[in-house]
């Protein structure tokens, strides 16, 4: 159409955080935790096996000894791409996948999740919301926005040892995170 300058303007961060009912136990969470917690077939001893955890304390004693259960970002959602790469992708780069593994392997390893204990939501934070309603135990995948407008009954996680809050989130520091972008032309 024409257009030669097209810039690229950033506007703000968007932080992706992990809740839970605001009466429940606190977590504090790391990239492999969570990859541990959702993957189909996680690392052990140098091959791909089928997920053994069913509580968060058997993948570390410092979580709550409860049944694991997420409700996360459909692919369809503007925050999956974020959760993927912070959290799923460096989680199982961490947990160190075995050599060798073909494309399609390692993508399976870093996309396919446990049906048993995942829920993938493509509506919008309100559907998480319900989903945590109905199971207390559901740890949900919110924007931080959404979280800081729910605080009455949700309670964030940290991860890696850092609070999401819009501070933490804009300085670069907590680690689910994105800048935010729009783009104009010149």
């Amino acid at each position: 159409a024409g257009v030669t300058d097209v810039r690229e303007i950033q506007f703000g961060f968007d932080g992706i955080v992990f809740a839970s009912s605001a009466s429940g136990p606190d977590f504090a969470l790391t990239p492999l935790q969570v990859y541990k917690a959702i993957a189909a077939k996680v690392p052990v001893d140098g091959a791909l096996v089928d997920n053994p955890y069913t509580k968060w304390s058997e993948i570390d004693a410092s979580l709550p000894d409860q049944a694991i259960s997420l409700a996360i970002p459909g692919t369809n959602h503007g925050t999956r791409e974020v959760f993927q790469l912070e959290v799923i992708d460096a989680g199982a780069e961490e947990a160190g996948l075995p050599e060798g593994l073909s494309d399609d392997d390692k993508k399976a390893a870093l996309t396919t999740f446990r049906q048993d204990v995942v829920v993938e939501i493509s509506g919008d934070y309100t559907e998480t919301l319900a989903r945590l309603t109905s199971n207390p135990e559901t740890v949900g995948v919110f924007g931080l926005s959404f979280y800081d407008q729910n605080k009455d009954t949700l309670k964030v996680a940290t991860i890696n040892g850092v609070v999401p809050s819009n501070e933490s989130v804009a300085a670069g520091e907590y680690p689910v995170s994105r800048p935010l972008f729009f783009y104009v032309k010149g």
